[in-house]
Order: C-alpha cells, then structure tokens, then sequence
C-alpha cells in the first residue's frame, strides 16, 4: 500500500513550503511549457506521446515531462481486435525510494475528465502499484521501492494535455531514447549511477526495463541502431496488419509494447509486455542477435499483433502468430527464406498423405507445416492479401461462437479477400469443415487459382 496526502490535509508547519515550492514549479512549468498549438499533425500523432524538457530548475533533466491523451490498453485492443493489450503507459527514467514521499506536481493544459496516474515498480522485476494524480501537488510515500510510470489515457481520448514534475523523492535512473541520448551519455550514466537496479531504454514503438548489470555487459552496442532495428521488425507487422492510415479503425498502433527482463522462464507474451529470461536478454539489447537470431523475439512481438477473431483453437494460436514473425524477418533478414529446404520438405511428406489422415490440427502436422498454409497465402497473394484481411476483420462483426466457426469464417474470408474459390486448397490441407461451407465458398462465384497453391515454395 502507498500513503497518499493532498494540500488540504497537510501539517500547518509543512504549509508554507509546500506552497512556495508549488508556485515556483508552477511558474516554472509555465515558462518552459511546449507551445502544443503549434504541433503539426504527425507531431501529435507520434507514437511516442511523452516528452521530456530540460529545467534547469529543477533536480536534474527528467523531472518534467508532458503528455498527451492516450487510448487505453482496453480501448486500443478493441479497435484492433488483437489479443492482447499494449502499454498505455510512459517510463520516465526516474526511480522512487521505500517510504520516501515522492512530490508530484500536474499542471493540465487543456479540459480533460480523465485521471493521471503513476505506476510505482516495473513489471516482473519488482512490486507494482498504481495511485490516482490530482491536479496540483501529490505527495505520495510508497511502501516499496520502484522505477516510476505515468498513465494518462482514455477510453476516449481528446485533446488533454498536462505537464507532471518531480521535486522531491525521487533519482533518476540511466534511461536511453533513441534520436536524443547520444552513446557517451548513455555509457556516462551507466558508469556514474550507483544505486539503480534497472535501466530502461525508449524506442518508438516499444521501451524495455531491463537490469543495469545486463546493460553494462551490452553497452558497447550501438543503442540507436539496436532499438531502430526492433522499432522496424514492430512496424513491419503494423504494416502487415493493414494499419495504413486509410481510417480511423486502421490507423497505426497508439501504444508502445513493454519488455522487461525476468529472472527466471524463458519468453513469453502477456498483458501490456513481451518477457525475456535474463539469458536471453541479449535479443533486445545485442544488435547482432536482434538482426540474426530474432525469431522468438518477433514470435512475442507478433502475439500482440494476432487477432483472436482467426486465431482458432490453442493448435492454431502458436501458428497463426509466425505470420507476424516471418513479415518481420523478411524486412529485417530480407535473404532469409520464410522456410527452410527441411521444413518445405516436412510440408510435402504431410500434404501426401492420404485423405483420411491429412488433418490439418492433428500430430501428423506439426506448427511449422502448419505455417506454411498460412505461408502460401501470403506466397500467391503478397502482403496485400494480410492487410485487406486484417481490415476485414476490424471494420466487421463477425459471431464466432466457437473454434469451428473461427475456422470456417476464416475459409471463406480468405476466398472472398484473394478473389479466388480456395476450396481446393483448404482441402488439401486438410480443413475439415462441413459441406456447406465449401458451398458456400463455391456459391461466391470465384474462379479457382489458376495454379495448385499447395505446391508453391520460396
């Protein structure tokens, strides 16, 4: 639990200071407050909604921040129908002290009913909670020690805008950002801090919270080339997802994804976060092993851009997901083939079995031949067919009440998106589903691919 006092509650003999140390940071924000009513529309819009402003002032270079509304975690997942949820929260590189108030200051620029927060902790690495900001002075006493994080989003986001400071209780952590820390900073940091466990480092479309002793071990890396590298492999599966920008519903993601580094495990997606065991940490911090040796890290990166509406059944979870993956191996390892000469030869053995045995969820395939169907798609059709299907999905309502009917809508939208009747395909791989619904894909009246899809490889 944390202990939380407003103004009105404070000791008369601490009155007067607090209230002088609010004027002065309040003047202070106002005199170096961004002049938002100037931003162009691709500055507001950015992905990364925080900023951080030098105060003089103020204790040291992360004590101010200013943040734009955001969606949150819940809202931006239903816009994109994915099955999990991003980040609706901002690192700030500072980190607070057990049972030593923190002093908060929100200044709100604009109308706005929606609450800041800060989140006390980093996820997997230590305790979390959560307090509720109120305009004006905080002073919140945590329990335990923790890296902070602020939230300040909506379930309808709008054009509220706050600065939050920092003046007491708090000390800033090494925290790097791409396009702003230089490498000498970053080693600078590293070297001269002396009590922080984690570092944190911010791309555009992720931030990680890793342990400091990892990024000592990696800091001879080229950082803006390592986040750049993991912020393209993110985009590569937004562009494959038809986020394009045409609409609202398929604008690009608003929320960054958080990694942070877990001691024991191995990796794994979850709610707002991908989870690296700390021996393989070196996948988010090595550039090395981020451009070569990506597969699992794209893998978590791609469960949080699945859409449960085709992710039919726990067999097909673990498939349909390495669409993701390979979209971001072919930008990033544009030489690599999707599959290798061994697994297109596994594809083979399993499409000649007989009919009564070619099961496409049973043992007889495992998830990489699985793969491939989805492979092959993407084989005749380009990228073109994954966007159009993605955007399918999120502007429709489709009632799929179980597993089968995921499968079975999941046919006939892939016949209707690639122009094509792809019953013979689906039958081939060994789709099972009723007659009707491959009536049903025949009574779209589309003509049959020209060439067996089955057969194609890269």
């Amino acid at each position: 639990m944390m202990k939380t006092k407003h103004l009105n509650k404070l000791k008369n003999r601490e009155l007067g200071t607090i209230l002088l140390t609010s004027l002065f940071i309040l003047v202070t924000l106002a005199s170096c407050e961004r002049d938002f009513a100037n931003m162009g529309t691709d500055d507001a819009n950015r992905l990364s909604t925080l900023e951080v402003q030098d105060a003089i002032s103020l204790q040291n270079d992360n004590s101010l921040w200013h943040f734009t509304e955001k969606p949150l975690a819940t809202t931006e997942q239903g816009r994109l129908k994915t099955s999990l949820r991003a980040a609706d929260f901002d690192p700030v590189g500072l980190r607070a002290t057990a049972n030593s108030a923190i002093t908060v200051v929100v200044t709100h620029h604009s109308i706005s009913s929606t609450i800041p927060q800060l989140i006390v902790g980093s996820y997997d690495r230590e305790t979390v909670s959560v307090h509720n900001l109120v305009s004006g002075v905080n002073v919140i006493t945590p329990t335990h020690s923790g890296d902070l994080y602020v939230r300040y989003a909506s379930s309808n986001p709008g054009s509220g805008r706050i600065s939050v400071s920092f003046s007491a209780g708090v000390h800033q952590i090494p925290m790097y950002i791409l396009g702003k820390t230089t490498h000498q900073a970053w080693l600078d940091m590293l070297a001269t801090d002396t009590t922080s466990p984690n570092v944190i480092l911010v791309g555009n479309r992720y931030f990680s919270t890793v342990s400091k002793s990892k990024a000592i071990e990696f800091k001879d890396e080229d950082q803006d080339a390592v986040i750049s590298t993991i912020d393209t492999t993110l985009w590569s599966m937004s562009n494959f997802s038809g986020l394009d920008g045409s609409s609202t519903q398929h604008a690009d993601r608003k929320l960054k994804i958080m990694v942070t580094e877990r001691p024991s495990g191995y990796m794994d997606a979850t709610e707002f976060r991908v989870r690296i065991v700390s021996t393989q940490i070196n996948r988010v911090l090595q550039l090395s092993s981020v451009q070569t040796n990506g597969w699992g890290l794209y893998h978590e990166f791609g469960h949080h851009h699945q859409m449960h509406q085709w992710t039919w059944n726990s067999v097909v979870g673990e498939v349909v997901v390495n669409n993701y993956t390979l979209a971001a191996r072919r930008l990033v390892q544009p030489n690599a083939p999707g599959l290798s000469a061994a697994q297109w030869n596994a594809v083979t053995n399993y499409l000649a079995r007989p009919d009564n045995t070619r099961i496409y969820e049973s043992s007889a395939a495992s998830l990489i031949t699985r793969l491939a169907a989805f492979y092959q798609l993407y084989l005749a059709f380009g990228d073109d067919f994954y966007q159009r299907f993605h955007q399918l999905y999120r502007t429709s309502s489709f009632s799929t009440p179980n597993d089968q009917a995921e499968k079975e809508l999941f046919m006939i939208n892939a016949s209707k998106v690639s122009g094509y009747d792809l019953s013979v395909f689906f039958k081939k791989w060994g789709f099972t589903a009723p007659q009707s619904v491959y009536d049903d894909m025949a009574a779209l009246g589309l003509p049959a691919p020209a060439t067996d899809l089955t057969l194609l490889r890269d």
